[in-house]
């Protein structure tokens, strides 16, 4: 899903109507960089929706204000974004499904985090007369015990013989959804038949849960440039022209992660929208802050204040951080990868947000 380079860049088509050429202006392309409810880690994926973000990422978390970010990225105008999921010692959930002699065939979720509600069933349909074959399904569900189903994948025919064409270990490695891990049973796996016939199908659940690991240090976003991890993992995108990192919950990224975000930015001629510490809680104390902090780079710029909801009672008395708002404001003032003008200061913020006062 994101092993390829992402890229947004420009092009041309031919006019429908004769022969010159329209050229197509590409969107500013915007990288939030982040915790997430789920999806892949380290690597870039480009989305053009909120809710393309919300179909591979989840949606709104306690731990993180990466979603909204993008939620108000595009409401203000924004085209294109690349989430890059970073997380902090995030564990991955793993189910056991019988193969009988007291062996088990382990999977495990593809991505760690505590979101990863999935279930398993084994039928021998049309490959009963074959030992070694059966069919297996998976299925993400909304949340533990729900029959609503997000994501599913069927293998038919899979089989625990190494030269069968579809050979358990071979055919897993296309799953989304999970991973082999462990030594394999000797046997296939059981079948999950119900007590009674004409009963439902049961599945096999999560064993051990998932979790989303701890708060995100410096080096969670700034990541490995060996490895391609964190801020490096955008190295696979042809273009970035802005770097979003949402500040976490009543919480500051530290010093390091904005000097690396910066310089990670200069690096690829792009743009950082840093939020403010969360100290900042008016003007005057915002204007001294950024004075005494020594924080300067041509590269980066930050905002006061944040948002809030309109009528919000209280969950968000310190706001929320507005980088996508800001983030998006400025794509559409965008005109060929320069800002030729930036967002009126009268702009009306979208979504039900305004000003913190």
């Amino acid at each position: 899903m994101a092993s390829e380079p992402v890229d947004f860049s420009s092009g041309a088509a031919p006019d429908p109507h004769g022969a010159d050429v329209i050229p197509i202006v590409s969107p500013t392309v915007v990288a939030f960089i982040g915790r997430t409810e789920r999806g892949p880690l380290n690597e870039p994926v480009a989305v053009k929706s909120f809710e393309e973000f919300s179909r591979i990422f989840g949606g709104h978390t306690s731990f993180s204000f990466v979603s909204m970010a993008v939620q108000h990225f595009f409401w203000h105008g924004g085209e294109a974004a690349v989430i890059v999921r970073v997380a902090n010692r995030a564990t991955r959930a793993t189910l056991d499904i019988p193969a009988g002699r007291g062996e088990t065939l382990r999977l495990q979720a593809r991505q760690p985090g505590s979101r990863e509600h999935l279930r398993v069933s084994v039928d021998y349909d049309r490959v009963e007369r074959t030992p070694d074959k059966f069919n297996l399904v998976i299925q993400r569900v909304s949340r533990a015990g729900s029959q609503l189903v997000d994501d599913q994948e069927l293998f038919d025919g899979l089989s625990m013989d190494p030269t069968d064409e579809r050979f358990i270990v071979d055919a897993l490695h296309d799953s989304e959804l999970v991973r082999l891990v462990g030594p394999l049973p000797s046997y296939r796996p059981a079948a999950t038949a119900p007590a009674h016939p004409g009963q439902p199908i049961p599945y096999i659940t999560v064993k051990l849960a998932g979790s989303d690991g701890e708060a995100l240090t410096d080096y969670d976003v700034i990541g490995s440039n060996a490895e391609g991890t964190g801020l490096f993992a955008l190295d696979r995108c042809e273009r970035i022209d802005l770097v979003c990192v949402p500040s976490p919950p009543e919480r500051d990224l530290g010093s390091t992660s904005f000097l690396a975000a910066t310089r990670y930015c200069e690096r690829r001629r792009a743009l950082l929208v840093w939020d403010p510490p969360w100290a900042w809680t008016s003007a005057d104390s915002a204007v001294l802050a950024l004075r005494a902090s020594g924080q300067a780079s041509r590269h980066a710029l930050t905002y006061f204040p944040r948002v809030r909801p309109r009528g919000d009672l209280g969950r968000y008395a310190s706001g929320i951080p507005a980088c996508g708002v800001v983030a998006g404001m400025l794509s559409r003032c965008d005109q060929g990868g320069v800002w030729h003008r930036m967002p009126p200061v009268d702009t009306t913020l979208k979504g039900g947000l305004a000003p913190l006062a």
